[in-house]
């Protein structure tokens, strides 16, 4: 009973989440400078005030602006504790960054040193540091803005001209729609934000007395995913209705948006398959490049490689949905004139130095999982388990089981033999907002059970067989790489016939009283188990090393 109360406890435990995270990031030593051909940014991160939930990470992401003209460099990613569980247990998220670091066993001080290709204006460009704090699904749980580094001004002396340029402000939506619908609605997952960032960019050209807007273009791209017919209809609607949605807000003349789509991104699946370490990546990709109508791709795609064809459904489809637009507007700039600066202060021309190499984590991918229960295992019986994932997300799980404590003892007077098999089935609770990886969390299942026992005391005892049917619910903590600690209660029914009987002639011979049948309803299995995941390691090769 002790045991049961303590499984309890710790079970309760489990559920019980840090909600509270910060992060207090200092940065110092910035620097912007370039040769002819790049330019680099280089500072040191501070991150030993950086704390995170289990749940969450922090995204670091330099970028470099100028007025309407930005570039992001390469991204660090601080991990909390299961996210970086499920990625060297899963792969990658679709999204990853460039440096990755474990949040525990993150450095205080990191030092940034990275290079993009010079353009002309990036010499008045200043540098800010986006820290981005999600959780795993990537919704956004805060955001902050510093700009670490200002980009020095041109002194002039005479009167500038004015003169109007043409330029243009492009973006990408990532619209969520409700299956088989064309409304956009605003408060549908995470529409609110993308929706937001769009009237930004909106907004930061029809409210500048400076510009004027021209002309805007919106193109509408579906997922492969489904018939090419029925996607022609869903990128038509959806990018006619988000025309309307803008529409409705600004109040644009008719023809002042253009609207064009495409039914399927295909384009856009190759582009991630050229960057995945799938299996069959290149396999998938010639029949890509197939000249062969989009629903007979998608068929042999599914057909041929069809754990891949999932995790592209998971992972790349979301981001094949999107719309694509521009805004053409003209601005009012001046120019100066010929021979008429004082000065011109703009970012030092210096030798490069050596940029910060590329880390990513060793993943690893399990194929199934090993268990032994220590409960039975500190009464010496042998037991032995073995758990598979399967479906969609990995969320249900079978489950077989093998147990026999088999002891004789005193004189063959007192005896404990006990052999049963048993299958589960369980379906996992564990959200992509906790960020666990598969086979962790909690759990609900359903079991049976068949054996056969033998229990003796002091020369009197029962042989029978029986059958047991019930439920499991548990949790099971990430521990390791490879090993979780699984905690579970089972209650149900156990029932079968039994024989009474008494022990002669110093126990060899066992003496049939009776019989009887055996009905028991409750409690029937408690374990604390150790879990081994059985896979292969991967290499985790990238450009770089580790940071």
């Amino acid at each position: 009973m002790s045991c049961i109360i303590t499984i309890i406890l710790l079970f309760l435990g489990a559920l019980v989440q840090n909600v509270e995270a910060r992060a207090h990031l200092e940065v110092d030593s910035v620097s912007v400078y370039h040769d002819r051909d790049s330019v680099q940014v280089s500072m040191n991160l501070k991150l030993s005030n950086v704390e995170l939930t289990k749940s969450d990470l922090i995204w670091l992401t330099p970028r470099l602006i100028n007025k309407t003209d930005s570039i992001d460099l390469p991204t660090i990613c601080v991990y909390g504790r299961n996210p970086y569980y499920s990625y060297v247990r899963t792969g990658p998220y679709s999204n990853y960054a460039d440096i990755q670091i474990r949040g525990k066993r993150a450095p205080e001080t990191v030092r940034y040193v990275q290079n993009v290709e010079f353009q002309e204006w990036m010499q008045q460009a200043s540098l800010v540091l986006v820290s981005s704090q999600t959780n795993s699904c990537g919704s956004i749980v805060s955001e902050a803005y510093n700009t670490v580094y200002v980009a020095p001004r041109y002194v002039v002396q005479a009167r500038p001209i004015i003169e109007e340029r043409r330029h243009e402000m492009k973006g990408t939506a990532h619209i969520d729609f409700v299956l088989d619908q064309t409304d956009v609605r605003p408060d549908y997952h995470d529409n609110a934000v993308e929706l937001a960032k769009m009237r930004a960019k909106i907004d930061s050209v029809v409210n500048d007395t400076a510009t004027t807007a021209q002309r805007m273009k919106m193109h509408g791209y579906a997922s492969p995913e489904g018939s090419y017919s029925h996607n022609v209809d869903l990128a038509r609607g959806r990018t006619h209705n988000l025309k309307k949605y803008i529409n409705d807000i600004y109040g644009f003349p008719d023809d002042f948006i253009e609207t064009d789509f495409t039914p399927e991104d295909w384009a856009g699946f190759r582009r991630f398959m050229e960057k995945s370490r799938l299996p069959h990546r290149e396999k998938i990709i010639s029949i890509i490049d197939k000249d062969m109508e989009p629903d007979a791709k998608l068929r042999q795609i599914q057909r041929d490689y069809p754990n891949e064809y999932r995790f592209a459904l998971r992972e790349y489809f979301p981001y094949l949905r999107h719309t694509d637009y521009a805004i053409d507007y003209t601005r009012r700039e001046y120019i100066e004139r010929p021979g008429e600066l004082d000065t011109i202060n703009t970012m030092p021309l210096m030798p490069l130095k050596p940029t910060t190499p590329l880390a990513q984590f060793k993943s690893f991918t399990p194929y199934f999982a090993l268990k032994t229960n220590l409960l039975f295992d500190l009464a010496a019986a042998l037991n032995i388990e073995a758990e598979v994932a399967f479906g969609k997300e990995r969320l249900w799980s079978a489950m077989i089981e093998w147990w026999t404590p088999w002891y004789v003892w005193h004189h063959n007077s007192r005896a404990y033999e006990f052999q049963t098999l048993g299958l589960e089935l369980r379906r996992w609770f564990r959200s992509c907002r906790k960020g666990l990886p598969p086979l962790s969390g909690t759990f609900v299942g359903l079991y049976y059970n068949n054996g056969k026992y033998d229990i003796e005391w002091n020369s009197k005892g029962n042989q029978g067989e029986f059958n047991s049917v019930g439920a499991t619910v548990g949790y099971s903590f990430v521990l390791h790489k490879y090993f979780n600690l699984e905690l579970s209660l089972s209650a149900g029914v156990f029932w079968g016939p039994r024989r009474h009987y008494v022990g002669m002639f110093n126990d060899t011979h066992l003496i049939w009283q009776y019989n009887a049948r055996t009905t028991y309803i409750g409690p029937t299995k408690a374990k604390v188990s150790l879990v081994w995941f059985i896979g292969k390691r991967n290499s985790g090769k990238r450009k770089g090393g580790s940071l």
